[in-house]
């Protein structure tokens, strides 16, 4: 039986003398649709990532309850001080991560990544700080579901359309009604000026006014704290959308310093909340995939656990075990140097990230003394081989079917799978913000009749 894949692309290659044409018209969609990112139409692709409705079903349920061990993890900050050198939280942050946000979720916006092979899922880092996304997806699936190539294959297949913006909506709004009385927020979309993302900030703006909540897009600099308020001008906010990440509001502290005042004395919602921060960081991933933790967790969760997340240490924990061999730091690190990578704990963006077989020896070397500083903060983590997914790209020549690598990142939102995107390159570590392109995830299914 041939897959939806061949499929598809097999009807890319009958209207060859139209793909090109299609090609061009999906940059004009989403050029006239805001999903721009900076001056530039987000690359995308002409094909969906087809997630099948068997895959997407175990997705939700794997997603609910690595989001259960990671508010778990949050928690065990709490109750058990030893851990939180783990964190290498400053004296001077530690209070604004250990605010009470008013609301029961730790985690309420996150995006893990992850790849996923046979129906399986690995998850190589948790995105639960401030993860894009949503809104590009929203729109690149809206227009993808309108092009001849889906609609003609809709005889064979049922595809479901997502709206991940209406999971966003509500679990925002799940957090501020345990926060106040008020019926109806003013919400602010959070971020600098001038970033390559502000489109998304557009298309999400328009969408939570189309369902009566009066939104702006402010960077954190112009919010002023006056008569125990939060404004910008003159519009007061109650419901902040944090999309700054904590690490970069932080270093910028006395110019938001309005914001962080307000968020201190509880006087605004801001979803995530600060503490989202420890579930952000890598090092988590050497609690959830360390059997020395496993008293944090359900057996059900230890399984899923096992199933889902690869061995990963801080490197200042490396030493212990790996795969049953004890060994020194430096040693075993470079010995397994073909299976492992190494990343900061805090990094993001893919910056720095090293994969030790594409790495020469040298340069694995140079980052392993770099990660064992003792100013530095670093994981080393199994590589999980990445997956390749053909899609359609536009050549001189005309469209030819290319393969690309490709990681897949659910929307986990208030606890709750809101629907996928895919992030796709020629790059081993995939990211937009680095050259990568991103479709969304559609779900789909075979027709009985078929």
């Amino acid at each position: 039986m041939r897959s939806i894949h061949h499929i598809y692309n097999s009807l890319v290659e009958k209207h060859s003398d139209k793909s090109a044409e299609l090609v061009q018209w999906l940059d004009e969609e989403l050029l006239k649709n805001k999903c721009c990112f900076g001056d530039e139409v987000i690359p995308c692709f002409l094909k969906p990532y087809f997630l099948s409705a068997h895959d997407e079903d175990n997705l939700k349920k794997v997603t609910h309850k690595i989001t259960q061990t990671l508010e778990k993890v949050v928690q065990a900050y709490f109750e058990y001080p030893e851990l939180q050198n783990i964190f290498k939280l400053s004296k001077e942050e530690k209070p604004y991560i250990e605010m009470d946000p008013g609301y029961s979720k730790s985690i309420v916006v996150s995006r893990p990544d992850g790849f996923m092979v046979n129906g399986v899922v690995r998850f190589i880092e948790f995105n639960c700080d401030s993860p894009a996304g949503a809104g590009y997806s929203d729109v690149e699936e809206g227009i993808l579901m309108n092009s001849f190539l889906i609609k003609e294959m809709k005889g064979k297949y049922q595809f479901t359309r997502t709206h991940r913006l209406d999971g966003l909506l509500k679990a925002l709004l799940s957090c501020w009604k345990e926060f106040s009385s008020k019926k109806t927020p003013n919400i602010a979309i959070v971020d600098w000026k001038h970033l390559r993302t502000y489109n998304e900030f557009v298309i999400i703006k328009e969408y939570f006014e189309s369902k009566g909540y009066p939104t702006v897009i402010v960077d954190p600099r112009e919010l002023k704290f006056k008569d125990g308020k939060l404004y910008h001008e003159d519009f007061r906010v109650d419901l902040i959308y944090r999309r700054v990440i904590f690490k970069e509001l932080w270093a910028h502290r006395k110019e938001a310093g309005d914001l962080l005042k307000a968020y201190m004395k509880g006087k605004v919602c801001v979803v995530n909340p600060f503490r989202s921060k420890l579930a952000a960081n890598k090092a988590v991933l050497s609690i959830l995939s360390n059997p020395a933790y496993d008293f944090l967790f359900t057996p059900e969760e230890i399984a899923i656990r096992e199933k889902h997340i690869p061995w990963t240490r801080r490197v200042v924990d490396a030493k212990k075990f790996y795969g049953g061999k004890k060994d020194f730091l430096k040693e075993l690190i470079l010995e397994h140097q073909e299976s492992l990578v190494l990343k900061p704990a805090e990094g993001y963006g893919g910056k720095d990230v090293q994969i030790g077989n594409e790495t020469s020896k040298a340069d694995w070397e140079k980052t392993l003394l770099r990660a064992m500083r003792a100013d530095e903060n670093w994981v080393v983590q199994e590589f999980v081989p990445i997956p390749t997914m053909s899609v359609p790209v536009l050549k001189k020549t005309g469209v030819k079917i290319v393969e690309k690598k490709v990681n897949l990142n659910p929307f986990v939102f208030g606890g709750r799978y809101a629907g996928s995107m895919a992030r796709l390159s020629d790059e081993s570590v995939i990211n937009v913000s680095a050259g990568g392109g991103l479709i969304p995830a559609i779900k789909y299914s075979v027709k009985e009749s078929s």
